[in-house]
């Protein structure tokens, strides 16, 4: 088992002759997120479990007079729960803004090059 609570810092990460060669902000992107999902894994998922057996189940079962049936109705009674929206908007967010500049693509152009001439054709 891993000494780390989450992945290692990107510096830490093993590199072969197709991993990209980064600068300071692309590692720092990175583990942000790394650190940014496991806080949310550990911290925010279990309250959001939580908060469904003590507000939105009981609420629903008031409301409908029965458990919920599947996921999707669970889903939609989660929905007005502010705790699972403001987990919803930090699961999604970093994915919207690396979508709107994608690292993989910042890094590309650089490094295409490099890569295609590595890369054999098959």
């Amino acid at each position: 088992m891993s000494s780390w609570p989450s992945p290692p810092p990107y510096s830490l990460v093993g590199k072969h002759g197709l991993s990209p060669v980064t600068n300071h902000d692309d590692r720092a992107r990175f583990n942000f997120l790394a650190q940014l999902n496991t806080h949310l894994a550990t911290n925010v998922v279990p309250a959001n479990a939580r908060a469904y057996e003590l507000r939105v189940k009981p609420e629903f079962e008031k409301e409908h007079g029965r458990a919920p049936t599947d996921r999707h109705e669970v889903r939609r009674a989660m929905l007005k729960n502010s705790l699972f929206q403001t987990w919803s908007a930090l699961r999604r967010s970093p994915w919207l803004d690396l979508s709107r500049m994608p690292l993989l693509q910042a890094l590309a152009p650089r490094h295409a090059p490099r890569l295609c001439g590595a890369a054999p054709l098959r």
